[in-house]
């Protein structure tokens, strides 16, 4: 007897029926893909702008978000930088209100440990943590420098491609 594909399906939808195939979890997965598109739907609005860097030092760097209120005066805010995206080795760290009268945005002078080293850093606000960004600070000593500035941009606009080509030199 030859195994058709039609055969194959019958077979398998039957022992997803009696649990028998990794089907039967299927419900449950479901479940969980909308709690997490629940999450970052939620997320979205708490870190509606991300979050960025700049002028950049040898010991410090600007670190932005804004936050959503939420219908608050005031809305508490926690920023980590590290040394790696798991956010294992944190070497600087803080806390600080992001209040109505600054549009609830936040900006932070870090002072970070080591020159010419890059850094991950995020915020927390309403148990929410933004995405990662990722910064450098400046070089103790250099006999050259490369600035690349972009502005607005729009992932759903495309042409995204000129990122990949800055990171590239």
């Amino acid at each position: 007897m030859s195994l058709t594909r039609r055969r194959l399906f019958g077979v398998g939808s039957g022992l997803s029926l009696f649990g028998l195939f990794p089907g039967r979890n299927l419900q449950a997965q479901d479940a969980k893909k909308v709690s997490h598109r629940q999450y970052f739907e939620e997320l979205s609005t708490v870190f509606a702008y991300g979050v960025a860097s700049g002028d950049p030092l040898q010991d410090r760097v600007i670190l932005w978000t804004q936050v959503d209120a939420k219908g608050f005066d005031s809305v508490s805010v926690e920023w980590q930088a590290a040394l790696d995206s798991a956010f294992e080795n944190v070497v600087a760290a803080g806390q600080t209100q992001a209040l109505a009268e600054n549009d609830f945005t936040v900006k932070i002078d870090a002072i970070l440990p080591w020159p010419g080293t890059t850094y991950y850093y995020r915020f927390r606000a309403h148990d929410y943590w933004s995405p990662t960004g990722r910064t450098r600070t400046a070089p103790e000593q250099s006999d050259h420098l490369r600035v690349a500035v972009v502005s607005c941009s729009s992932i759903w606009s495309g042409y995204l491609n000129s990122y990949e080509m800055m990171a590239r030199r």
